[in-house]
């Protein structure tokens, strides 16, 4: 990823988060797009990933349910970012959708790591304070598989927060106290993403859902 010193591809954020009026979705995702999807991020369990529907049984699996829903003994509460099967398959439904853009915008928040080499850059808040980047979808990818791997070298991972598309088609962003991933865009788009992982949509009748249930 390159880092930018002109973040003004990310005022639309900004703006968006500025105006949001309390803590629920439009804090996380700016208006307009035409339905949100929710990717919940799996539980571990001796190292291994288990899913919200395994774990909840026979109960469904809802666009609000939360942790404590689950009745998970003997297994980790899910982190705030997506695993790498999970950002593969997202990866993959936006490129079979027709979406190879070779350049997206990606945000990294700087409470995700040790920041000190990029001090010389500006920020955006949007809600979180973070620093904007040119890279692709391949390179969300090759981080978040860095970020995986029991030992980092090289520079510290900058795990990609939230990261969209010049044109604003879609957007994604796992917040650093959210468990699941939110994903905007065309419904037609979202599906394909819902195919491939374990998700569900909020609902399109709630134009600022409370999202107090998303917390870790």
């Amino acid at each position: 990823m390159t880092a930018e010193h002109d973040v003004a591809a990310a005022d639309w954020l900004e703006r968006s988060s500025a105006a949001a009026s309390r803590p629920g979705l439009r804090r996380l995702v700016p208006a307009g797009f035409e339905a949100t999807l929710r990717i919940h991020h799996p539980f571990w369990r001796e190292g291994e990933p288990v899913s919200w529907q395994e774990l909840l049984g026979d109960a469904p699996l809802r666009w609000d349910t939360s942790i404590d829903d689950v009745p998970g003994r003997g297994v980790h509460d899910p982190n705030p970012w997506l695993d790498l099967p999970q950002a593969t398959a997202l990866v993959e439904a936006l490129r079979d959708a027709g979406d190879d853009d070779p350049t997206i915008w990606i945000g990294a928040c700087i409470a995700w790591g040790l920041y000190e080499r990029f001090s010389a850059f500006p920020t955006y808040r949007g809600p979180r304070e973070c620093l904007l980047h040119r890279g692709s979808l391949d390179t969300v990818v090759s981080e978040i598989e860095r970020d995986s791997a029991p030992i980092v070298e090289g520079d510290p991972v900058l795990r990609p927060y939230q990261w969209w598309p010049h044109d604003r088609r879609w957007y994604v962003i796992s917040d650093i106290d959210v468990n699941s991933t939110l994903v905007a865009g065309e419904r037609r788009l979202l599906d394909r993403v819902q195919d491939r992982v374990e998700s569900r949509f909020l609902p399109d009748d709630r134009d600022d859902p409370d999202l107090s249930f998303l917390t870790c």
